[in-house]
């Protein structure tokens, strides 16, 4: 197959990964041609061809939109996919213009799915996401990663020589980008009562806000703030317990991380988290009681804890990989192509 995949978004975050990802993985078997900014050029390999474009800011103007049908027509591919809203909405108003047939992917809630209702066929990442969609030919396919290298898991001692910080358990970690979406405050005003010391993995603009706040909590003895880390699967391994605290997602890759390493976790009611974890570890966001008794319930009985999770760390071991997404992915192409 021949498939152009059109990214209008820059810098890097879960969709970015997906779109690279996903483009990179295509390119063993089709040819795959991807239309995104110049920088992207660094994370895709040799077999994927670049088509370097900066779409600028807004997403109907008349020079980018000129852009991206110049580069349609110059390769005339059988499928363009476009990932997420700004793409979507751009790829919808050339769409009187192609012949290829058209798939685009909504990743998180949308106060608006108006861009995607003229294409063939619409992905989403989470069946919560696909509810707010009403298009008749939709599809969840989680998003895959690597299943990564086996980890030495030393528990506290890891933690304790990794981090440089003296820690006691039981050990938890958190990870994300430090904006309000993550809740990361909900989850420092529910680590109070708490026993446990807590590690939160990455960096943002939150960060002030929040050591300020563990301050005022009391809790600098018990909470680290550990800056953006590049060894977070081992971290999450070697910990007794991570932590999802997120009001808003569309995909979790640290849960996706957490769960091939057969790591347990509490979350807040978001996707994916919601549709793959036992009732019993997720909590309604915003309620922090809710989400220490939570917590403290799952780690006064690890073993019983872990007994719960042995389907989902199956379920993620076959779901949640690249293989299965691209396969997936081939398939709703595949669908599309045999439809005359």
């Amino acid at each position: 197959m021949k498939i152009c995949q059109v990214l209008a978004s820059r810098g890097w975050g879960g969709l970015e990964r997906h779109f690279t990802d996903l483009c990179n993985q295509l390119a063993d078997r089709h040819e795959v041609i991807a239309v995104a900014h110049p920088d992207f050029k660094s994370k895709l390999s040799a077999q994927v061809l670049l088509e370097p474009v900066d779409f600028g800011a807004w997403r109907y103007h008349p020079t980018a939109l000129f852009k991206l049908y110049r580069v349609l027509r110059k390769h005339q591919p059988q499928v363009v996919h476009a990932q997420a809203n700004k793409a979507a909405a751009m790829v919808g108003a050339l769409r009187p213009l192609l012949r290829a047939k058209s798939v685009a992917t909504i990743h998180n809630f949308k106060r608006s799915t108006r861009m995607y209702r003229s294409f063939d066929r619409v992905i989403a990442v989470s069946h919560h996401t696909a509810k707010q969609l009403g298009h008749p030919r939709t599809d969840v396919i989680y998003n895959g990663i690597e299943p990564p290298m086996p980890v030495v898991r030393t528990g506290l001692a890891y933690l304790r020589e990794a981090l440089g910080r003296e820690l006691v358990q039981p050990a938890v970690v958190a990870v994300g980008r430090l904006v309000a979406a993550k809740g990361f405050e909900l989850l420092l005003r529910a680590w109070v009562d708490v026993p446990g010391f807590l590690v939160i993995v990455g960096d943002g603009p939150e960060r002030a806000r929040l050591e300020a706040l563990v301050r005022e909590l009391g809790l600098s003895e018990r909470v680290m703030l550990a800056g953006y880390r590049d060894d977070i699967v081992a971290l999450l391994a070697n910990a007794d317990m991570m932590v999802i605290s997120s009001f808003k997602e569309g995909f979790s890759y640290v849960l996706a991380e957490g769960l091939h390493v057969r790591q347990v976790a509490v979350a807040t009611r978001v996707p994916v988290a919601m549709e793959i974890l036992p009732e019993d570890f997720l909590v309604d966001y915003g309620d922090p009681r809710a989400l220490t008794a939570t917590i403290n319930r799952a780690l006064r009985d690890p073993d019983a804890t872990r007994r719960a999770f042995e389907p989902v760390w199956e379920f993620a071991a076959r779901e949640l990989t690249l293989k299965r997404m691209v396969e997936k992915t081939e398939q709703v192409y595949q669908k599309l192509l045999s439809v005359q």
